[in-house]
């Protein structure tokens, strides 16, 4: 039996090593990004996966076992099994083996938008845009919208391979640090918000928003002119709920 050794690098670029297997095709990006446990995904968390395959007559990597993952619990030896079924190999003369080292990286995110100085607004439109923000829902939304924004699946099952308990422990580090987060968000939304409208302007949002026919219409209003803080904040809450498993999982 001959053993040999691949090594698959998977983000937004893919990168590739084959030592004494000859291999004909290999997973592409959209593979390894669907195979990619969400929650792993969602906060960041790069992982690795080692398979011993057999390769079957037909140049298949068939079967796989997992001969080692991490982190543990997250769900990455099956993800890799789940890859493993892209590849291609010639197809063997005897009785051929594949050692396959898969290691999932998660793609560059936009960076960091630059700090700026705080807009000075006055108390009385502050106040306005506070008010505004709580008849569209103030802390009950944000917090929606801003889990939404870290992790779509976040009410999803645990991917196949993944230990629930540990799996558990990723979803509850995302909630608390969105729960954690969203305070100072909206305090700098509100503070955005009162910067870029007059105080007449909010006045006429704030009169059609009390009003339950017009409320609607009238919080859909204009977005953000600058988004930055909102990006800013979801930054540090994801980087947040990752240092918050991490500190818990090896990572």
């Amino acid at each position: 039996m001959r053993l040999a050794s691949i090594a698959l690098i998977v983000g937004l670029a893919l990168g590739f090593h084959a030592s004494a297997a000859e291999w004909l095709k290999r997973p592409d990006a959209a593979v390894m990004a669907k195979a990619y446990p969400a929650v792993a995904a969602d906060l960041d968390i790069e992982g690795h996966a080692t398979l011993d395959c057999q390769i079957t007559d037909r140049g298949l990597a068939d079967p796989c076992r997992i001969v080692d993952e991490a982190p543990a619990g997250l769900g990455f030896g099956a993800a890799a099994q789940q890859v493993s079924h892209a590849f291609r190999f010639k197809p063997p003369k005897g009785d051929d083996a594949v050692r396959l080292p898969l290691r999932f990286v998660t793609p560059t995110r936009d960076p960091l938008p630059t700090p700026r100085k705080p807009p000075v607004v006055t108390q009385a439109r502050l106040d306005l845009a506070r008010k505004i923000m709580e008849l569209g829902g103030g802390a009950a939304f944000a917090t929606a919208q801003i889990e939404a924004l870290i992790s779509p699946g976040l009410s999803a099952p645990p991917a196949p391979g993944a230990d629930p308990a540990v799996w558990g422990d990723a979803t509850a580090a995302i909630r608390q640090a969105v729960a954690d987060g969203v305070p100072p968000l909206l305090d700098a939304l509100a503070l955005q918000y009162a910067a870029e409208n007059s105080e007449a302007d909010l006045r006429r949002t704030l009169a059609l928003a009390e009003q339950p026919a017009t409320r609607e219409s009238a919080l859909k209003g204009r977005p953000l002119k600058d988004d930055r803080i909102l990006r800013s904040q979801v930054a540090q809450i994801r980087a947040a709920a990752r240092a918050a498993f991490c500190g818990k999982h090896a990572c």
